[in-house]
């Protein structure tokens, strides 16, 4: 994310990673993937790595060069983005990741700032998936619901009321799901399967003319406006670091009439049938592997509330990586384990 891409040796499950300067790296040959079925190898990979950092909850195996780290399970999006400065430690690039992460949270504040004072309304915002049947379930479907403390705080941020309207977070059948948001007005569709409108009413059980105020107000999203071409969504890996693009989709989502704002990252209204937006390697704008990546937010400062915003309005001048893409990867001298 500091333009260290170079050290990027070897990636695991390659078929996540959205970077498309990592993706170019594996069609190179100048990144591999880790081998999973060939232990031999995958120790021969190994060899020259000093440091392996293993996200929270990942086997980190047995190397004793292990660092597990957490910035996904960080309930707070700007702490999140402040774990750069912890990946710059390895780089001696402190300073560099200070005045990154500061320029993010100048940003991410702005766009919080204009949200919170300019809107008369806090739209009701729900997110939540279909967990289809399958062998991880007992091949029982279930519609649930999220209060995770990062939507709640990204929602809040962006000027809507969270949903708490329940005390469940799961249901064994749409009918009673349905009855529960009832109030909600935007609804964010987390769900694994069913990348269009029709397949979400289908996985709920809803038709395009149901009473829903998220159905009739065609607010209707999803987090995969980015993604590989294995379906590898970008929300897992460029989204973590780039909060305040995050927060800037989401404002759009929220009050698209407080920028007019026409471009998204991540968060696409599926209910008007907004694209996805495929990452390959043909994007990669630092194909020699020391110019950082730019940003995906908007500079809020440049954008007036209600006047157009799209493409025209300034990017900001900070950095951000497709370094969180991969589950596994590697450097020549450090490791880093998703």
């Amino acid at each position: 994310m500091l333009g260290k891409q170079s050290s990027i040796k070897a990636v695991d499950t390659e078929g996540l990673v959205s970077s498309p300067c990592v993706q170019q790296g594996l069609e190179k040959g100048r990144i591999v993937g880790l081998e999973d079925s060939n232990s031999t190898l995958r120790v021969e990979q190994m060899k020259n790595v000093s440091v392996v950092l293993s996200s929270y909850g990942v086997d980190p195996g047995t190397e004793n060069k292990t660092v597990i780290t957490s910035e996904v399970e960080d309930p707070s999006p700007l702490n999140r983005a402040e774990w750069l400065e912890f990946y710059a430690t390895f780089f001696n690039a402190e300073k560099a990741a200070q005045i990154l992460t500061a320029s993010i949270n100048n940003n991410y504040n702005c766009f919080k700032s204009e949200a919170l004072s300019k809107p008369t309304t806090k739209p009701v915002i729900a997110w939540g998936s279909y967990d289809a049947p399958s062998s991880y379930n007992n091949n029982t479907p279930s519609w649930l619901l999220s209060g995770a403390a990062y939507k709640r705080i990204l929602s809040t941020d962006a000027g809507a009321t969270f949903f708490n309207g329940t005390d469940k977070s799961s249901f064994a059948n749409p009918t009673d799901f349905v009855v529960v948001v009832q109030t909600v007005d935007i609804f964010i569709d987390e769900s694994v399967t069913g990348s269009t409108f029709d397949a979400f009413l289908q996985n709920y059980n809803l038709s395009s003319t149901s009473s829903l105020k998220f159905i009739q107000n065609e607010a209707v999203f999803r987090e995969d406006g980015l993604v590989n071409p294995q379906n590898g969504r970008d929300w897992f890996g460029g989204a973590v670091a780039m909060d305040d693009a995050v927060l800037q989709d989401l404002i759009r989502a929220v009050h698209p009439d407080l920028f007019k704002i026409d471009q998204y990252n991540w968060i696409r209204n599926i209910a008007k049938n907004e694209s996805t937006q495929l990452l390959t390697s043909a994007n990669c704008t630092a194909a020699d592997a020391t110019t950082p990546v730019p940003n995906r937010a908007l500079a809020c400062a440049s954008l007036q509330a209600g006047s157009p915003g799209g493409n025209n309005a300034a990017a900001t001048n900070h950095v951000a990586s497709g370094l969180m893409s991969a589950t596994l990867v590697l450097f020549a001298t450090l490791a880093i384990l998703f």
